[in-house]
């Protein structure tokens, strides 16, 4: 572009000023910006007008099209419904048609089941009529058989009640000494019960003062008169003692045995005697004492422990009888006052008394297995004996063959030595001779025994 350099003057004001290529260049761009803006405006108010006819172009084609698409969609709808009215009377008939169909079908079919049912009632009426006619056949039969029995039952209640008549008369007269002799066992028992009460309370004021007479009394020495008195004259394999021996620090107060006449003991009692009078201080129990009592009585091997006890009158466990205490780990251990004690002795005595056969049963159990020890050992010493013997007899016999391999001139040596192998197995067999079953048997004699049956058989 040409170097610019002129003036130029104003339109608006009049006034000359001189213009540079800057300003030039500027001015340019200033027209250029606003030519190009009006050109902009221009052509975007003529789209605006064209896009405007086009609108109103456009819903004018779009109003036609509804008003032809209404008037169309209308045509259809009266023609659909002329189809509709036409299908509906043809659907109408043929409903007809089939309900026709089916109704006479119905009838035919009902009128089928209808006959079926009238030969079914025809022949069911035969067949009840068959089957009332053998009911009342089998009816009178049956009555025919019940007039029969009612007969038989009328004769035999004519009999029966002879007979119950005659069963009832011996069973009153039953019947009246039943009630006579109870009548009289009935008094019998209410006097024998009078009696008893009479005598539970005589015992128990027997009870209170021989208690009273205790605590001052010693309660071991009572035990022992008591057992003096009562029981000593009539027990002669029995004893009863202070027990003395004192074993791991503790022991008992009395210990009673009894034995068979052959010697085997079958009852053995523990007793310890603890008494007690109001006035203590120090109040014990009697379960107190029932370990120490079940352990002295293991230490003294007593088959029975019994605590004769004034301790805890006022509890009815221990003053109704005799009690038993017995547990897994202490058994046989009972609790009694001083009035139970000749009863306690005479109850486990007659206990054990139905154990003696077993217990001498076990008692010849165990010699038997003795005397099947001492034959052995008897067997046993007399084979050592003779093995020695042999032993020796060899040792020799050797000893000169010996002598022999070595020296001829040994002869009057192994002759020597020969008569004394002689001698020795003359003595193995002496003893071997001599061992016979009398001295084998000596100390097992239910060994003997045996021998003896078996040579008898």
């Amino acid at each position: 572009m040409p170097k610019v350099n002129s003036k130029i003057k104003c339109p608006k004001c009049g006034e000359e000023f001189e213009i540079t290529q800057d300003h030039y260049e500027s001015i340019v761009s200033q027209v250029s910006k606003n030519f190009k803006k009006e050109i902009i405006d221009e052509e975007t108010k003529k789209h605006e007008k064209e896009i405007e006819l086009l609108e109103k172009e456009n819903q004018n084609k779009i109003d036609a099209a509804k008003q032809s698409v209404a008037k169309e969609y209308q045509q259809n709808i009266f023609s659909l419904e002329a189809q509709l009215k036409t299908i509906k009377t043809e659907l109408e008939l043929k409903n007809k048609e089939l309900l026709n169909d089916r109704e006479n079908s119905f009838k035919q079919k009902l009128q089928e089941k209808e006959n079926k049912i009238q030969q079914l009632e025809l022949q069911n009426t035969k067949s009840l009529n068959d089957t009332e006619n053998k009911f009342n056949k089998a009816i009178q039969e049956k009555q025919a058989k019940i007039q029969e029995l009612e007969l038989k039952i009328q004769n035999y209640d004519q009999s029966k009640e002879l007979e119950i008549t005659k069963q009832k008369n011996i069973s009153d007269q039953k019947y009246s000494q039943l009630m006579t002799e109870f009548n009289f066992n009935k008094e019998k028992s209410k006097q024998e019960k009078d009696d008893l009460q009479k005598e539970i309370d005589r015992l128990r004021e027997h009870k209170l003062s021989l208690s009273i007479k205790l605590i001052g009394e010693d309660l071991e020495q009572h035990c022992l008169n008591a057992y003096n008195q009562y029981l000593r004259p009539n027990l002669r394999n029995a004893t009863f003692a202070k027990d003395n021996d004192v074993v791991e620090g503790t022991k008992g107060d009395f210990i009673f045995r009894e034995l068979t006449d052959d010697g085997i003991e079958f009852v053995s009692i523990m007793f310890e005697m603890k008494n007690e009078g109001e006035n203590s201080v120090n109040k014990k129990k009697n379960e107190d004492f029932f370990k120490k009592l079940s352990n002295d009585r293991n230490k003294k091997h007593c088959e029975y422990a019994v605590l004769v006890s004034m301790l805890e009158p006022e509890n009815d466990t221990y003053n109704s009888g005799i009690y038993d205490a017995s547990t897994k780990d202490m058994p046989n251990l009972y609790v009694i006052r001083p009035n139970n004690f000749i009863a306690i002795i005479n109850l486990l005595r007659n206990i054990a008394l139905k154990s003696i056969e077993d217990k001498r049963q076990i008692i010849e159990y165990k010699q038997t297995n003795l005397d099947f020890t001492n034959f052995a050992e008897n067997l046993r010493i007399a084979k050592e004996g003779f093995t020695k013997n042999v032993d020796k007899a060899k040792k020799h016999f050797d000893d000169v063959v010996s002598e022999i391999d070595k020296s001829i001139n040994n002869l009057q040596k192994t002759k020597e030595s020969l008569l004394k192998t002689q001698y020795q197995l003359s003595l193995a067999n002496g003893k071997v001779d001599d061992i016979t079953v009398k001295k084998l048997t000596k100390n097992a004699p239910s060994i003997a025994k045996l021998i003896n049956e078996t040579d008898k058989k």
